[in-house]
């Protein structure tokens, strides 16, 4: 049993190297991109591991020193803390951020599908097709669309918890109950979008596997004891999260332009390996068609598997879970039943994307998947068939190869240059508020780790930086140089390739005064000599 469990790991470890090429030969120096079209987020989530594995149980560890002089500012997204701690062992063994980053990612698409495994084999289908329905596991498309927010990529906490609550509804204990609390405190705390999405829809598929008639006195005190231990780990966080966000709101226009359409799950990604063979014109916004293969195999489960209460409740799961997506766009009449869930629902006030919700989508159907597996193994030449099917559906929807963007020097000279008790601004401040706008913002924080600046990148931007940065885009003057020293900025990191002669001039006349120079960076220090 645990050399069979060895085997299908190393297999799985495969199938994640094989899927996400090239990224396994250029791990040390490159970061995948998904569909994202600039590595700022990726850059700022390798920041958000190196703050954790650096600064965790420090006094300072929620005060990141971004948007200065701004407290709390690591609270400003999601902090990843179990994610962050495996990455402080990664980067302990390797002394090497983006391999650590890379290697982390690789060990959580393997996890991925090592929990939809164990989901099939809690379900008691075949060893085999419980070991493909882990192969689909590891390549849902969604989830490569999204290798660029690493965070999103981290399923395995929910399925091992839908895993917990069929075992538990089975043969209720102490130890199921705590197990079902860790898994759903490790989805919120990993990913909180995905944590508020499961208090949501594992309800729905608690409904699937639960006789009601057979609850008894055990059933409700292993809930008691999951709800109790989930709170316990969750409670910490988020209040601190609360207390620092509860200024930030996101507006309606924000959340519409990050909800599905309908349209979306209909166009394939045309960056996938079936647009080679037929291709596909650009999706307008997100690709989140799932696959041909993944929806034809979650309509033999739905359709042909013996459990039919439980095919129902998936079935109900995928389209609450798409219905969700919808967000903002879903109308019924004048009413958006998602506006309802802002309103009474803890923490959906902060989410910006509900299309984030396809996820659960494409996970109910890899469950419903799983048992249309379990239906055709049964078959002559089942297993054949099925290896064919989940080669074709991995194969369809694969990213190959893999976008990926090379690393700037993390330690770059300018950045070694800085004292201890810099304040730094970087120049320019970006020239929109777009997410691509703001990659060498992320690139920075990295480079120059753990030095103040009043510039940042974060899911929220403090008022006073967006003040800060409506005022920059006629620097360099008097009245934004002024504004910066009082801001507390003792030196400027300035963009060689934005520094003119005439800009170099202004600044000294501003006083202040280049300390050092190449071709990446300029380096001025405010001059405070009378």
């Amino acid at each position: 049993m645990v050399v069979r469990s060895w085997v299908i790991l190393i297999a799985y470890v495969g199938a994640a190297c094989s899927l996400t090429w090239p990224l396994i030969s250029v791990a040390p120096t490159h970061l995948p991109l998904g569909t994202e079209t600039s590595a700022t987020v990726p850059l700022f989530n390798l920041w958000t591991l190196r703050w954790t594995a650096a600064n965790l149980g420090t006094a300072g560890y929620w005060h990141a020193p971004i948007f200065y002089p701004a407290e709390g500012a690591f609270a400003f997204s999601e902090p990843q803390l179990p994610t962050g701690l495996a990455f402080a062992v990664l980067q302990w063994i390797t002394n090497n951020p983006i391999l650590s980053y890379n290697l982390l990612l690789l060990l959580i698409l393997t996890l991925n599908g090592w929990a939809f495994y164990h989901f099939g084999k809690a379900r008691d289908i075949p060893e085999g097709a419980a070991v493909l329905a882990g192969i689909l596991g590891i390549g849902l498309p969604f989830v490569f669309n999204e290798l660029g927010v690493l965070q999103l990529t981290v399923l395995f906490p929910a399925v091992f918890a839908a895993r917990t609550v069929t075992r538990m509804a089975a043969e209720p204990s102490t130890d199921k109950g705590l197990t079902l609390g860790l898994w759903i405190a490790l989805t919120y705390l990993m990913t909180g979008y995905y944590g508020l999405m499961l208090v949501l829809l594992l309800p729905v598929f608690t409904a699937g596997v639960v006789r009601f008639e057979a609850l008894d006195r055990r059933h409700f005190l292993a809930v008691g004891l999951s709800l109790g231990a989930a709170t316990l780990m969750i409670a910490p966080v988020a209040t601190i999260q609360a207390t620092h966000t509860q200024q930030f709101t996101r507006s309606e226009e924000s959340i519409q332009r990050n909800s599905a359409e309908l349209a979306n799950y209909t166009q394939p990604d045309d960056a996938a390996l079936r647009a080679h063979v037929l291709p596909t014109q650009p999706p307008d916004g997100q690709p989140l068609y799932p696959g041909t293969v993944l929806l034809l195999l979650a309509a033999v489960g739905a359709i042909c598997h013996a459990d039919r209460r439980m095919a129902g409740f998936l079935v109900v799961g995928a389209v609450l879970a798409l219905l969700l997506s919808l967000g903002l766009n879903l109308r019924l009449g004048v009413w958006r039943p998602y506006a309802l869930l802002i309103d009474i629902m803890p923490g959906f006030d902060r989410l910006r994307s509900p299309f984030r919700f396809a996820a659960f989508v494409q996970l109910f159907l890899l469950m419903l998947a799983t048992l249309g597996l379990d239906v055709l193994w049964q078959q002559r030449f089942g297993p054949a068939l099925c290896l064919l099917l989940v080669m074709a559906g991995t194969l369809e929807t694969a990213r190959v190869p893999l976008q990926m963007e090379a690393v700037p020097e993390l330690q770059p000279d300018w950045a070694e240059r800085l004292p201890a008790d810099a304040v730094v601004a970087l120049i320019p401040f970006p020239n929109s508020g777009r997410t691509p706008a703001y990659e060498q913002t992320a690139l920075a924080m990295n480079q120059a780790f753990g030095v103040p600046m009043v510039n940042g990148y974060s899911g929220f931007f403090p008022t006073g930086y967006r003040l800060l940065f409506d005022s920059m885009e006629s620097f360099p003057d008097g009245f934004t140089s002024s504004r910066l020293q009082r801001t507390g900025v003792t030196y400027l990191a300035v963009d060689s390739d934005w520094l003119s002669v005439e800009r170099h001039e202004i600044l000294h006349e501003l006083g202040f005064e280049l300390v050092f120079a190449d071709t990446d960076r300029a380096l001025y220090v405010f001059d405070q000599s009378p």
